[in-house]
């Protein structure tokens, strides 16, 4: 079944970003996606793809873990999304945030999925601020000049 010609695309907007696990050399992170379907039919998704840019910068690529999704007629869904970076990125982008003195952190997310099983991409593209992100730029906090890390300093939970 091929997806109908008058088919509007969903409006895609990232509404958190969440630390899974955090890692010497990698760290995991969920985003969750939420998917706005304005048509009066359910949309069938598989192999939805995705680049997530953040300050500017390519910071993830990643794919759902459900194969594959269906966005319900006129409701909107969240989809959650999960990749490993490496941790240097991570540090890169905090310290950019940081000498930036960003109160607002922007992002850009884009990507395509497939209508159901079909070869016919429907692409999406979304940029704003994340507020969420500011618990990001908080995460690791650089260690003040009076005091060192110990090794029992722990980073704060999100």
């Amino acid at each position: 079944m091929l997806p109908p010609p008058d088919l509007k695309t969903p409006s895609i907007s990232v509404s958190d970003i969440a630390v899974r696990d955090l890692g010497f050399s990698e760290l995991r992170f969920a985003v969750t996606v939420r998917a706005d379907n304005p048509n009066d039919i359910e949309i069938p998704l598989s192999n939805l793809k995705f680049d997530l840019d953040l300050l500017g910068r390519p910071f993830a690529q990643g794919m759902t873990d459900d194969a594959r999704l269906k966005l319900p007629a006129r409701a909107a869904r969240d989809v959650p999304i999960e990749f490993t970076v490496p941790t240097t990125r991570l540090l890169d982008l905090l310290s950019a945030a940081r000498s930036a003195g960003l109160s607002n952190l922007s992002y850009r997310l884009k990507g395509s999925a497939n209508w159901g099983v079909s070869p016919f991409a429907i692409p999406f593209e979304k940029s704003g601020n994340l507020d969420a992100l500011q618990r990001l730029r908080d995460l690791l906090p650089f260690p003040r000049q009076d005091r060192q890390r110990t090794p029992t300093d722990r980073p704060p939970t999100i």
